[in-house]
């Protein structure tokens, strides 16, 4: 309880690249997470539809995953939702965080490090996570969130990447068109009476 982490994942056949991070540990309530995930699927929507959201089901997080506040948002939002158990799966060297290696030295995961120093800051410290992250080890001894929520990613797409396009993606977005000054445009339906 008070610790969260959200992230988003642009998923192609070949590539999962990070684009959205959350992290907070001052949210206690389910209702100011789910408040917080739809901030996120709002905000990622300009560019990019939420597909599927996992939950690591274990502990307090079961009922955020079950809630029915979270739920009527998955319908409002269209995506689809799962939870995750981790317990000893990840120290599995066939589907747990290490099977991800190989994903890595492929450079299959893709982590932004731009110009602005908090993007710079959030991928140091995930870096950070990953470096000090080893099997076996308790996650109340070393902090491994960012690592876990990356793993919760990887497993989906190791599920969906057969029918991902390999092409960088064109996503629709559907509802009001605008223009390049991002303003809404009047749309008069075709035998419509004005």
């Amino acid at each position: 309880p008070g610790y969260t982490r959200l992230d988003g994942w642009v998923m192609q056949a070949d590539k999962m690249h990070l684009v959205y991070c959350f992290e907070s540990n001052t949210l206690q309530r389910n209702e100011e997470i789910i408040e917080q995930i739809e901030r996120a699927v709002v905000t990622l929507k300009p560019h990019f539809k939420v597909a599927h959201l996992v939950i690591e089901a274990m502990n307090f997080q079961r009922g955020l995953a079950r809630d029915e506040r979270l739920v009527q948002l998955r319908t409002k939002h269209a995506f689809t939702m799962g939870e995750h158990m981790t317990n000893v799966n990840k120290y599995d060297q066939n589907i747990g965080i290490a099977s991800m290696a190989g994903d890595w030295e492929a450079g299959n995961i893709v982590l932004p490090y731009g110009d602005d120093e908090r993007t710079r800051r959030d991928v140091d410290e995930t870096c950070r996570q990953l470096k000090a992250w080893k099997p076996l080890v308790r996650g109340n001894k070393v902090r491994m969130d960012r690592v876990m929520t990356m793993w919760f990613a990887w497993i989906w797409w190791q599920s969906k990447r057969t029918t991902l396009e390999a092409e960088p993606i064109k996503w629709r977005r559907h509802g009001l068109l605008l223009g390049a000054d991002a303003r809404p445009r009047l749309i008069i339906p075709i035998g419509a009476r004005l």
